[in-house]
């Protein structure tokens, strides 16, 4: 479903990512951990096309990420950062429908089954009574929810979460994830999570791949040990590289 091959992306001559190369196969779950400025968001970003001028060759079905078309609706992001301002009065349920865009267009009215589907998902997600509430009424764990139907509402063969649970508890961290497991299973996607749970990926996830500006593993996850992890995490050029870029404001990951 998607590859990576020799691919390098470097921004005012200092190198985000080295030397990548990455095969994802279809119906997996993939977990990306790495430290703070690794790169784990520069690689999401490429590969939804996002961002360009990288060296090498990136597919995303079969395809190169900008040049996707009709296969963008198969794509579901949950981004790292939500741009949304919690004092506006969107509900719930425009929040969600949000994730149509891309299916059909800015311009174009939202169509019966897509407010349908986005429905049955709030439903899935135990949402559906809040979806006239404005988001900010939300708690966070149910702000959470949202955003994922907002990823899901196209019908996504792939969906990409860059740090999902970054602001909720340990509790409520477990419980988004055994989520993520049902939804993969229950929709047939292909996932790819960013997180700094490592346990949590570790249990769950098919395959683990650190990322530390390149790859440092990627393997299954009952065979990455806690010392390969550390080591990874604690290469002291990548740290000092990653301080003196954020010190001068050179690249945020």
């Amino acid at each position: 479903m998607i590859s990576f091959h020799k691919v390098d992306f470097n921004f005012k001559n200092n190198y985000i990512l080295q030397k990548i190369n990455l095969e994802v196969e279809e119906g997996i779950f993939l977990g990306l951990i790495g430290p703070n400025g690794g790169g784990k968001t520069t690689l999401l970003k490429l590969l939804l096309g996002l961002i360009k001028g990288y060296t090498g060759d990136i597919k995303v079905f079969n395809k190169p990420p900008h040049q996707l078309t009709k296969q963008r609706p198969w794509i579901g992001y949950y981004p790292q950062k939500q741009n949304i301002n919690w004092n506006f009065p969107i509900s719930v349920s425009e929040v969600v429908l949000m994730g149509v865009i891309p299916k059909t267009g800015i311009f174009k009215s939202i169509i019966k089954e897509d407010r349908e589907y986005a429905d049955h998902l709030l439903d899935i997600l135990n949402l559906y009574p809040h979806k006239n509430k404005s988001i900010g009424q939300l708690s966070g764990g149910q702000q959470q929810k949202a955003f994922l139907a907002r990823a899901l509402v196209s019908k996504p063969k792939l969906l990409i979460l860059d740090e999902p649970t970054s602001n909720l508890d340990t509790t409520s961290q477990l419980h988004f994830v055994n989520q993520i497991i049902k939804l993969k299973e229950d929709f047939n996607l292909t996932v790819i999570m960013v997180s700094h749970d490592v346990n949590s990926l570790a249990n769950n996830a098919d395959k683990l791949v650190c990322l530390n500006r390149s790859i440092h593993f990627c393997d299954k996850s009952e065979l990455i040990t806690h010392e390969m992890i550390e080591h990874a995490y604690t290469c002291e050029l990548e740290t000092f590289r990653y301080n003196r870029q954020k010190l001068h404001g050179i690249y945020h990951d």
